[in-house]
């Protein structure tokens, strides 16, 4: 679905999404102080949060990068490489 958008409309959210991936590292310490304590909110939680910000972003980036699974028309050559612009 989001592969069938230009890029341009791609990237408001985008922006929004990247520059609130902070906000999960305070979620994380914040649920599991509930769950195990303080001291685990602490330390597990805060290492939790940067996990899940981490894995979120390379979800995001390999979605933008990762090759096209849609085979090449007969006759034309599938060229190596990825080519990322934002059309303005």
């Amino acid at each position: 679905m989001a592969a069938e958008r230009k890029p341009i409309e791609q990237l408001p959210g985008d922006v929004v999404r990247w520059s609130t991936t902070w906000a999960e590292i305070p979620k994380q310490m914040f649920q599991v102080g509930q769950e195990e304590g303080p001291l685990s909110g602490l330390t597990w939680g805060s290492a939790k949060g940067t996990a899940v910000m981490i894995r979120s972003t390379t979800d995001v980036v390999w979605e933008l990068v990762k090759p096209d699974s849609h085979p090449e028309p007969k006759g034309r050559e599938k060229k190596p490489g990825v080519i990322l612009h934002y059309e303005f």
